[in-house]
């Protein structure tokens, strides 16, 4: 059984359902001895359509306010953290950063779903699209993603990477994914940075986790991270944990359980 639990949402981010109560209450019928929060973190940007599946600013401090006192609360039974999800966009990263250091916030996850175009202003989704009956690539080549996780990752404030393997890459040879994803792979395993078997993407059968991916990850030799990805209370449920996690156990690589949470604002 997987005892640790760092990828939780709530319905701040306004794509997520149900309660922390409701989310922490799931976590300890699951068996789960420690559990992070980390909503998707505040998007300091004018694009509507980041902030529309975002939490505001403004909420942030009651998000940590809340689960600090749920943590408080539910000491007994689980030990609770509050992070972010977060995607790496160079021009806003500073403010995120100092507002995880105001908040004193545990630790920062890099999910990467979209990357900013060159005027830093607006932005193109990096998730598996469906066009004309056919799965897609994004507009966004591989190569900027994985430069773009590389740099996040290169930062330290990153204490793992969620579903690395998002950008499907469907139109992407074989020669060239190779290529690229290796080169992510192995900035991971150089910076000690694990790389995540996201639950919800295994349940849900969405394109990830993709065994091609998860190939080239054991032929790196990366440690990985099991997330549940909660979105719903409903989705940190034992038996899914286990299945993914029997998933993660087949390539031979060492899975952590407990990541070293990286909060370098708290060293400043």
């Amino acid at each position: 059984m997987y005892h640790i639990n760092l990828h939780t949402h709530t319905a701040r981010c306004h794509h997520a359902r149900g309660t922390e109560r409701e989310m922490i209450e799931a976590a300890i019928r699951a068996g789960i001895d420690v559990l992070g929060f980390s909503d998707h973190s505040p998007q300091f940007s004018d694009d509507r359509a980041l902030q529309s599946v975002r939490m505001s600013v403004d909420e942030a401090p009651g998000y940590v306010s809340v689960i600090r006192a749920l943590a408080e609360e539910y000491r007994e039974d689980v030990k609770i953290l509050v992070g972010f999800e977060a995607e790496y966009l160079p021009h806003i990263f500073q403010p995120l950063r100092g507002l995880c250091k105001t908040l004193d916030a545990d630790y920062l996850i890099m999910g990467q779903h979209c990357l900013a175009y060159a005027d830093g202003l607006s932005y193109e989704s990096v998730g598996a699209r469906i066009a004309g009956g056919r799965l897609c690539s994004p507009i966004h080549t591989l190569k900027s993603y994985v430069d773009t996780l590389i740099a996040g990752m290169e930062t330290g404030c990153f204490t793992y990477v969620c579903h690395p393997d998002m950008y499907y890459a469907a139109d992407i040879g074989e020669d060239e994914y190779r290529r690229e994803y290796s080169r992510l792979c192995i900035m991971a395993k150089e910076l000690d940075i694990p790389l995540e078997v996201n639950n919800l993407g295994f349940t849900e059968k969405r394109t990830y986790p993709s065994d091609r991916f998860f190939d080239l990850v054991k032929e790196t030799g990366n440690k990985l991270i099991v997330g549940v990805d909660a979105h719903t209370p409903e989705q940190i449920d034992k038996s899914h944990i286990d299945a993914t996690l029997e998933y993660a156990e087949k390539t031979g690589l060492e899975i952590v359980e407990m990541p070293v949470l990286r909060a370098p604002w708290k060293h400043d």
